[in-house]
């Protein structure tokens, strides 16, 4: 009988270490940490069984039995059945937080190693393109550059071994310094001493389509870039080109939304048709690294924004479709990019769209405005000067809006 009191006491004691090991180890660096109520949902009601297990403890220590101990506690030992009930909940707020955490040092060490394949590519890979391409730098559309995917293909004719790497705004097909063994596991490492040159300008993914047809060949990738050109592909394996394809899709979907060439569903009814065309534009003593034929000037509309290449002896206009007759009409001279965002070169001009409808009568005319781009700027009592000459035309789809 000693004997099993002595184990009775010794299985306590444990329970008693158990739980406070939880309580100093788990639950108390928690605090400060996380929120105090998925603190005190992860505690449940330990207090109490601490409290109890250290009073049943005692009793033992003083020489009671075990059951005279437990009876003696008999009002405590409700907190095992509360502590029951709490458990199920408990578990789903520390999935809940764990699962959130997980995430966030995942996403946290997805950065860091993207970041640093980025300064790989910088140091390893020759993209002879001006201005130079920066693989750090935010993207032009597409916020960070991230890279997706990388591996080996050849060219599906010449057998050609390129090493392709996929960004969330291009693809970029590149020559190795020396030729790839492993083809099927490699994998772009910041360990690499591999040097690429590039096999070709970068393709733009908004400018990017998969010919599903050809590329019902087993490890064929076929592409079409633009209008004209046609790159076909073959990857190490059908796994291996279904594994690209299962990456290039979604980011040419992305790209191509992200660039306004694909219309977004809109609910409000559409009420009419704006061009804008850049008749002349007159720039002085503004800074810039090119040529002002290669400047460019950006117009906006409600959530819309589209650019003039401003070459005047190529004629063209830029349309806007609105459903409403509020918002400013944004005008900004930029240097255009490809590869990072546009370069402001002045300040933002804004003008408000309503201003266009009292310019003419009935629900279709033209009118052109002289605009000066620096009237809101800092600058505008230098020597700088920028005008635009802008020709505006309004179409109401349904004059009774007007």
């Amino acid at each position: 009988m000693q004997q099993l009191v002595k184990e009775f006491a010794s299985s306590e004691e444990r329970y008693l270490a158990d739980i406070e090991l939880a309580m100093e180890g788990f639950v108390r660096p928690l605090n400060g940490v996380i929120p105090a109520d998925d603190v005190a949902s992860f505690r449940m009601n330990w207090d109490e069984l601490r409290a109890l297990s250290r009073n049943i403890c005692r009793r033992l220590h003083q020489g009671s039995g075990p059951g005279e101990a437990l009876l003696s506690e008999l009002d405590g030992l409700q907190a095992f059945p509360a502590f029951c009930f709490k458990q199920q909940s408990a578990i789903a707020d520390i999935e809940r937080v764990t699962v959130n955490l997980l995430d966030s040092i995942n996403r946290n060490l997805a950065e860091s190693e993207t970041m640093c394949l980025l300064a790989w590519c910088q140091s390893h890979v020759r993209v002879p393109v001006q201005p130079p391409l920066e693989f750090a730098s935010p993207t032009r559309q597409l916020g960070s550059r991230k890279l997706l995917h990388s591996g080996i293909l050849w060219k599906a004719r010449s057998g050609r071994q390129l090493v392709a790497i996929l960004f969330n705004d291009f693809l970029l097909l590149t020559t190795p310094s020396e030729t790839v063994a492993n083809t099927s596991g490699f994998r772009l490492s910041p360990q690499s001493e591999l040097t690429l040159t590039t096999y070709r300008s970068p393709l733009l993914l908004h400018k990017l389509m998969i010919n599903d047809r050809e590329t019902e060949t087993e490890g064929q990738i076929t592409l079409k870039h633009g209008d004209h050109d046609v790159i076909s592909l073959r990857a190490t394996s059908g796994n291996a080109s279904r594994l690209w394809l299962s990456h290039l899709r979604p980011a040419i979907n992305e790209a191509i939304s992200r660039e306004g060439l694909r219309t977004p569903a809109n609910k409000k009814e559409v009420l009419g048709r704006l061009l804008v065309e850049l008749v002349s534009l007159s720039i002085v003593n503004v800074k810039t690294s090119m040529p002002v034929q290669q400047v460019g000037l950006r117009v906006s509309l409600h959530d819309n924004s589209k650019t003039f290449a401003v070459d005047l002896n190529k004629k063209g206009e830029l349309v806007f479709l609105f459903t409403e007759k509020t918002g400013m009409i944004r005008l900004l001279l930029v240097e255009p990019r490809v590869f990072c965002p546009d370069v402001p070169l002045i300040e933002e001009t804004a003008l408000p769209f309503q201003n266009l409808f009292n310019q003419g009568p009935g629900g279709a005319f033209a009118v052109r405005k002289e605009i000066d781009l620096l009237a809101n700027s800092s600058a505008s009592n230098t020597k700088q000067r920028a005008v635009a000459t802008v020709r505006f035309a309004l179409h109401m789809y349904k004059p009774d809006f007007y």
